[in-house]
């Protein structure tokens, strides 16, 4: 059983490096969708930098879109598909080097629902640097915090995720920002 974080309020990352993901989206920007990779290439690499990164999968019977305006990044759910990965919201490439790492973003959902943050290695073993914590998003905005350490070898290309599948529950999010404790 996972365990859920329901809401964080302490904020960290002093003395940290901060990355803020979200910074390279422009207003009004539509995420592209693909269907689930197994590999990285570079055309697909290449292909994600019309986004900075950012992009929808949706595979499994998911139906989503996104958008990103004022500062948030709104995906419409109309079918949550058959598995929680079903919809992912990805950036790609995240450098990762070994490190105490925290993930610090807003977020809120139409009702409650589940969200599950991945940072993963793509392909092969599909190593989960974060451990896959399950969130409970709420209908208020909520600051959310979690704090890991990567103690694999760094990673050039880990892939960022918001994973909204299994439920028909639209999600925003804001102020997204990575931090590498120092």
């Amino acid at each position: 059983m996972r365990n859920e974080i329901v809401r964080t309020t302490a904020v960290s990352g002093q003395g940290g490096t901060a990355k803020n993901l979200l910074s390279g989206l422009t207003e009004g920007k539509v995420l592209p969708q693909y269907r689930i990779y197994n590999s990285i290439s570079d055309e697909l690499i290449t292909s994600f930098s019309y986004t900075n990164g950012w992009h929808l999968v949706v595979d499994e019977g998911g139906v989503a879109s996104s958008v990103f305006r004022e500062g948030v990044l709104k995906i419409d759910i109309a079918e949550g598909g058959r598995t929680w990965y079903a919809i992912q919201v990805c950036c790609l490439p995240l450098p990762l080097s070994a490190g105490y790492w925290t993930v610090i973003f807003e977020a809120r959902s139409d009702v409650p629902r589940r969200m599950i943050l991945d940072i993963a290695h793509i392909g092969d073993d599909w190593f989960a640097f974060a451990g896959r914590p399950v969130f409970r998003l709420m209908p208020e905005w909520t600051t959310y915090e979690f704090s890991f350490f990567n103690e694999k070898q760094p990673e050039p290309m880990a892939r960022f995720e918001f994973n909204l599948g299994g439920e028909n529950v639209s999600a925003e999010f804001s102020n997204l920002r990575i931090i590498r404790e120092s």
